[in-house]
């Protein structure tokens, strides 16, 4: 099938990240495929947005993500976010502070630009963490990721 729609000329960007979205793992990607779907990636990281994310998240998981420097960055940041939001939604209550202070350090060690994608997540994780000072920490630690708005008066 890959080689008849590379034939037929039918596989832009994102054909070809759907291509290696939805191949099984035991399925191997035709090297053009991967090339084109690796440059449509590679495009859309210039703007993250939380579909990007979850795309490169799960085709890290299958062993199938590009790893080109711009998206090896972003896919570092997203898991520092996402153990971020999972440290903070843990019955732990974060009361060890140099794990409360762990835990504030994945977030702001992460691309602005991931946590902005991401925003829904670590709001609604400092929303429902256990550790009251949470939120007021990740306020004050970061940058705003909300155009026009800054928390630590820069």
């Amino acid at each position: 099938m890959q080689h008849a729609l590379l034939d037929w000329n039918a596989v832009d960007g994102d054909v070809a990240v759907t291509v290696l979205t939805c191949l099984p793992r035991s399925i191997d990607v035709e090297p053009t495929i991967f090339e084109r779907a690796a440059e449509q990636l590679t495009t859309m990281s210039a703007k993250p947005t939380p579909r990007l994310l979850d795309l490169l998240a799960s085709l890290d998981e299958r062993g199938r993500a590009p790893l080109s420097k711009q998206l090896a960055k972003l896919l570092a940041a997203d898991r520092r976010v996402r153990d971020f939001a999972g440290r903070a939604r843990e019955d732990r209550r974060l009361d060890d502070r140099r794990y409360f202070n762990d835990t504030i350090r994945l977030l702001r060690e992460a691309d602005p630009a991931v946590v902005t994608a991401r925003l829904d997540s670590v709001l609604s994780a400092c929303l429902n963490s256990r550790h009251p000072d949470l939120g007021p920490a990740v306020l004050t630690e970061l940058r705003s990721p909300l155009p026009g708005c800054s928390f630590t008066g820069a």
